[in-house]
């Protein structure tokens, strides 16, 4: 599994922003997206070594270093992330959980103009979780949560990536995008398109919706919303 989650993030980074433009020519129906306002809860403490019971992972970077780590609680089923700089610790909160704590998978790369930290971690088989952090100098900023299997990629051609994310079997897709002020916002795909399962083509940026009665539609996303490939 934790060979899968790594090689879906390595793939996600290849494609993004070089995957091959849908063909435009001979579209059909557009579908309006609507967007809603996301509230990030994250938060970064520092926090004290006796936090940490048992460490799962170490990833260092020129920054500092992120550990995965258990609390001392013995009912608390939760693997944790921490920040490590010059001997303090910055709790950067839940990842995943400590059945699945070796198939969490810490990424430092450029996104939009910033140096982010992207922790995937598993909360269960099918329930994967990415939590994205700023790096700012020396500090770790919190900058946003998502759930299931998420990608990164300019899906409007606007030179700004948004990110992707698939969930379950049922196959619930979103997109998260940027604001201005650093905030985001996200769009059901699932209920844009009315289809029973949505997936996301990462290869050439298309949402292949499934229908009753065994109907698939391919659509790609614009400014101005989902358009449907013939």
């Amino acid at each position: 599994m934790k060979r899968w989650l790594a090689a879906g993030v390595a793939a996600a980074l290849l494609f993004c922003g070089s995957a091959g433009l849908a063909a435009e020519a001979g579209t059909g129906t557009v579908l309006p997206v609507s967007y809603r306002a996301l509230v990030n809860r994250q938060e970064v403490l520092e926090i004290g070594q006796e936090q940490l019971k048992q460490v799962y992972q170490r990833k260092k970077f020129d920054e500092g270093q992120v550990v995965l780590f258990a609390r001392p609680s013995e009912q608390d089923d939760y693997l944790y992330a921490a920040w490590q700089r010059e001997g303090k610790l910055y709790d950067l909160g839940a990842v995943g959980t400590l059945p699945f704590a070796e198939e969490a998978f810490v990424h430092r790369h450029e996104l939009n103009g910033r140096t982010v930290l992207r922790i995937d971690g598993v909360y269960a088989a099918k329930a994967p979780q990415s939590n994205y952090y700023v790096l700012d100098g020396a500090k770790v900023k919190p900058f946003l949560r998502v759930d299931g299997h998420a990608v990164e990629s300019d899906l409007d051609r606007d030179g700004k990536k948004e990110i992707i994310t698939t969930l379950g079997l049922r196959g619930l897709s979103k997109i998260y995008r940027e604001l201005p002020d650093g905030s985001f916002e996200v769009a059901d795909i699932n209920q844009a398109t009315g289809a029973q399962e949505v997936a996301f083509q990462m290869e050439d940026d298309l949402f292949i919706a499934k229908y009753e009665g065994g109907v698939t539609k391919k659509f790609y996303y614009r400014k101005d919303g989902l358009h449907e490939e013939k």
